[in-house]
C-alpha cells in the first residue's frame, strides 16, 4: 500500500516543526553520561509491545552479529522487560529508562545518539 498514491501526494517533505517536546535537564543528564562512551553511540529496541501475526521479538542470538560492531549500544527497553539478561555483550548498556513520565528518558536518549535501530514497533 502506498499512502501517497492513497492521499495524492506528489512530493514528500521532511518535518521541520520539532513537534516532540523534550526535557532540556534531562537531555543534559544523558549528554553527561553518555560523554565517557567515545565509540558510535546506538540505541536499539528488539522486541515490539503488542503481538501479532508478525513477529516483533528478536532474541539476543538474533542481533548478536550487529553488537559485534565497534560501537556501544543502548537499550530503549525498560530494564524489566529484558530477559536473558547473562546472554547481553558489555557494549550494550541498558539503564533504567521512563520510571517517572512514559518516553521522557527515551526522547532525551534518543537526542544523544548516533544511530536509533529498530524493528518495526
Amino acid at each position: 500500500m502506498s499512502l501517497p498514491y492513497i492521499l495524492k501526494i506528489e512530493t514528500i517533505e521532511s518535518n521541520k516543526v520539532n513537534y516532540i517536546r523534550s526535557n532540556t535537564s534531562l537531555v543534559q543528564k544523558w549528554k553527561t553520561k553518555f560523554a565517557k562512551m567515545k565509540r558510535p553511540k546506538i540505541a536499539f529496541t528488539f522486541n515490539g509491545l503488542l503481538t501479532s501475526f508478525i513477529d516483533k521479538q528478536l532474541t539476543m542470538n538474533n542481533i548478536a552479529p550487529i553488537l559485534e560492531l565497534d560501537a556501544d549500544f543502548i537499550c530503549l527497553h525498560k530494564k524489566d522487560d529484558i530477559k536473558n539478561m547473562e546472554l547481553i555483550p558489555s557494549n550494550f548498556q541498558i539503564f533504567d529508562i521512563d520510571q517517572e513520565t512514559p518516553f521522557e528518558d527515551t526522547i532525551a536518549i534518543l537526542q544523544n545518539v548516533d544511530l536509533f535501530i529498530t524493528i518495526d514497533t
